[in-house]
C-alpha cells in the first residue's frame, strides 16, 4: 500500500490547490475530506484538485471528490479536477466525470490496468 499525501497551496487570486498522492481508500479517506474541505472552507475562489500523482482511489474516495465538487457548486466556488490516469479511469467507468469539471488526464503509464474487484493499480 502507497500512503497519501496532500498538500495545500495557495495562488494570488484566491486560487487554492490541493496536490494529491499515494491511494486513497478507506483507511486514510478522512484525510482526503478534511483537505478538500478545509481547501473549500478558505474560502477559495477556485479549488484546482490535482490528483495526477493517485495510484489507487476506491469509491470512498470517489464519493469525497463529488461531495467537494457539489459544495463547491453551492457555494459558487469554481472546482477544477485534474486527473490521473487511474482516477481518468475511474471516472470514465463510473459515468462521473460529467458532474466534474474534469482536466485532461495525464497520460496512462504503460503496462497500468484496470484491477479486478474494482479498484485500479
Amino acid at each position: 500500500m502507497t500512503d497519501l499525501s496532500v498538500h495545500t497551496a495557495v495562488r494570488p487570486g484566491g486560487v487554492t490547490v490541493l496536490t494529491v498522492r499515494g491511494e486513497i481508500d478507506w483507511t486514510n479517506s478522512h484525510r482526503f475530506d478534511a483537505a478538500v474541505q478545509a481547501a473549500l472552507a478558505g474560502p477559495p475562489t477556485h479549488l484546482e484538485v490535482d490528483l495526477t500523482a493517485v495510484v489507487f482511489m476506491n469509491s470512498v474516495g470517489l464519493a469525497i471528490l463529488l461531495a467537494g465538487g457539489r459544495r463547491a457548486r453551492e457555494e459558487g466556488i469554481v472546482y477544477d479536477v485534474r486527473p490521473g490516469p487511474i482516477v481518468a479511469l475511474l471516472l470514465e467507468r463510473t459515468g462521473t466525470a460529467g458532474l466534474l469539471s474534469v482536466g485532461t488526464p495525464a497520460p496512462r503509464a504503460a503496462g497500468r490496468r484496470w484491477r479486478s474487484g474494482g479498484g485500479a493499480p
